[in-house]
């Protein structure tokens, strides 16, 4: 075994992915804002009326994806992971505007006027101010970068804007509550209007200050301010007079949320900056790791400009509702007249089962005839209290760090926050305390395997995978996933590849075209963890693929977490292979040392740096 592809696979330790099981979504937005001060009006303005928004807090209406989205954005809250379980109707417009990115993200713009006219069809359960901004945003994008009709794009911007927050465009500061989607929109439009010189640099400062000033002095978390912070200091450094140590301060306060969240949001832009001679103390260090980066992306096909425009990545995971009750029916052996039996009609039920949403009064008696949960909303943490929610973001935070200690303090503060839901929520806990365990030499391998296994037959058994006839919870996802890592440490390769083969297959087969793309958090860590079982294995040329795939995906999605080690296992392979190719090798070694050097991974730069100097002498850049 060589020195880079040690025998270890990658473990879910967590980053803070939020998806509510079995809960009222009502309770987790009010909790929320409740937390934060803030009234329902202000909450809900230019999305939905007053009377809407109580009753989702209520939980007398299931609010649509689009409205939850934006919902959270304004109270500041960022919900990774969350799985939503939605009609086909909806998932497919979250498909449509998942391929709106991907062209952006490649520059693709000839191609966005044909892709805007294949939008689904008006949906009413989805919310029209949100689908109409998202139309204004494209047509803008079309006409700035495509037809090079500037004063319509600026148009298209503006109305964008005028759907949900038109008090924007023409105040002082800003009052009240907007998300960071919104904030985004608007960077945008001032960066038109400052390419184009339809506003001076006087005229485009006080607008940035107050983005700026709404960002710092708000409610929003951390975790959202990582998708607009970046780019308002980047654009506020361009058009200010400050000194050049202020400018620095500032950008070097984006960067560092970056790097605290594994965002690469504008990080080429940052880097550059922060690299002029003027602007930085460290511009050695920031130039090197911007000739690298740069030259990554370029490599790979993303595009920069692209970087600019795209939408933010969808973090909630939505489900097919009616896909999930199929499952479920075919799983207990009931025909659609079992199922709906005393319910509703068979020609009604069939509507549901091929995408249409069920009522919720519906829902709820054909779960219950099933015997399955009633999925709305599903989370690894059944609760509505967001202190523990909080709580549980630290705690996969600590774990992916390997604070173990840090972990299993926050581990048992949970435990007396949720009181009697701990019960509920033991798959969870006994989750962390396993991988805990084992990373402290408290079990062996063999026995945290064991555990694993106990801990998924709760609710699957490990010979349903890939048979098509399961829906995943995060939860099991996580549970599979290190089941297969305990086969690989066990040597058994055989065994872990075929585990994760077959979760791929299943993740896969729920998403329209098999890309798992719903479900990206799951797949990722399954696509590394496969790859080094390939490479063992010698199959060196499915392990290259699935990692560029995955590098690509993830980039594309402004993620770094797991880059650096996703580079290094693929310059491994090329070093391993037959006849390996030693440019491409060093090159991606290059591209791994930078970004573990830019996120500050100071153990994983060590040991790639030293092993760089044993295979090829001298420094990577």
């Amino acid at each position: 075994m060589g020195l880079l592809h040690e025998k270890a696979m990658s473990v879910e330790r967590g980053r803070g992915e939020r998806n509510f099981m079995a809960l009222e979504i009502g309770a987790v937005l009010r909790a929320i804002r409740k937390k934060k001060k803030i009234n329902q009006e202000t909450v809900c303005q230019g999305i939905c009326g007053v009377s809407t928004y109580s009753q989702y807090e209520n939980g007398e209406r299931i609010p649509d994806i689009l409205s939850l989205k934006m919902l959270f954005e304004r109270l500041g809250y960022t919900p990774k992971g969350l799985n939503v379980y939605a009609s086909e109707d909806s998932l497919r417009f979250w498909r449509w505007k998942r391929e709106l990115n991907v062209l952006l993200v490649h520059e693709k713009y000839k191609e966005l006027a044909m892709h805007l006219s294949k939008m689904p069809a008006s949906n009413p359960a989805l919310n029209q101010h949100l689908i109409q901004q998202c139309i204004h945003y494209v047509n803008g994008i079309i006409a700035e970068k495509e037809t090079r009709d500037l004063g319509q794009a600026q148009g298209c911007y503006e109305k964008a804007l005028m759907e949900t927050c038109p008090a924007i465009l023409c105040t002082d500061r800003i009052d009240g509550c907007i998300g960071a989607s919104e904030l985004f929109l608007y960077l945008l439009y001032l960066r038109l209007l400052m390419e184009t010189r339809r506003m001076n640099q006087c005229q485009l400062l006080p607008c940035l200050g107050k983005v700026i000033s709404y960002i710092e002095q708000g409610d929003m978390d951390d975790s959202e301010k990582v998708f607009i912070y970046p780019p308002a200091v980047y654009l506020w450094s361009r058009c200010c007079n400050e000194d050049n140590r202020k400018k620095h301060t500032e950008l070097k306060k984006g960067l560092d949320l970056l790097i605290k969240y594994k965002s690469t949001y504008y990080m080429l832009e940052l880097v550059e900056t922060l690299a002029a001679p003027e602007e930085s103390p460290m511009a050695d260090r920031y130039r090197k790791i911007y000739g690298v980066t740069s030259c990554m992306y370029e490599e790979l096909g993303i595009g920069r400009n692209g970087l600019w425009y795209q939408l933010r990545p969808d973090e909630m995971m939505v489900e097919d509702v009616g896909q999930y009750l199929r499952k479920a029916r075919k799983k207990k052996q009931f025909s659609q007249e079992d199922a709906c039996d005393g319910i509703c009609a068979v020609e009604s039920y069939s509507k549901i089962e091929n995408g249409r949403h069920p009522s919720r009064n519906h829902y709820q008696a054909l779960a219950e005839k099933i015997d399955v949960e009633e999925r709305y909303f599903v989370d690894q943490l059944n609760t509505g209290n967001i202190e523990a929610l909080m709580l549980r973001s630290r705690i996969n935070g600590a774990m992916n760090e390997r604070k173990y200690q840090e972990a299993e303090a926050l581990l048992a503060t949970l435990v007396d926050i949720l009181g009697a839901e701990a019960e509920d929520n033991r798959s969870f806990i006994e989750l962390v305390r396993g991988r805990l365990d084992y990373c402290q030499g408290r079990i062996s391998i063999q026995d945290y395997y064991a555990e694993l296994l106990r801990i998924l037959n709760r609710t699957l058994n490990l010979d349903e995978i890939g048979k098509n006839t399961h829906t995943y919870t995060y939860l099991e996802t996580k549970a599979i996933n290190n089941i297969a890592f305990a086969e690989y440490k066990m040597d058994h390769l055989e065994k872990a590849r075929d585990i994760l083969e077959r979760l791929l297959y299943d993740l896969q087969q729920e998403c329209e075209g098999g890309e798992g793309q719903f479900r990206f958090h799951e797949t990722k860590l399954a696509k590394l963890n496969l790859g080094k079982a390939l490479t063992d294995m010698k199959q060196y040329g499915d392990a290259k693929t699935l990692y560029l795939e995955n590098i690509i995906e993830t980039l594309g999605r402004n993620d770094s977490f797991q880059i650096a080690e996703l580079l290094s296992e693929l310059a491994y392979v090329y070093i391993v292979e037959d006849q390996g190719n030693v440019m491409a090798a060093k090159r991606y070694l290059s591209y791994a040392i930078a970004i573990a050097d830019l996120y500050e991974e100071r153990e994983m730069m060590t040991f790639l740096v030293n092993y760089y100097k044993e295979q090829f002498g001298g420094a990577a850049y």
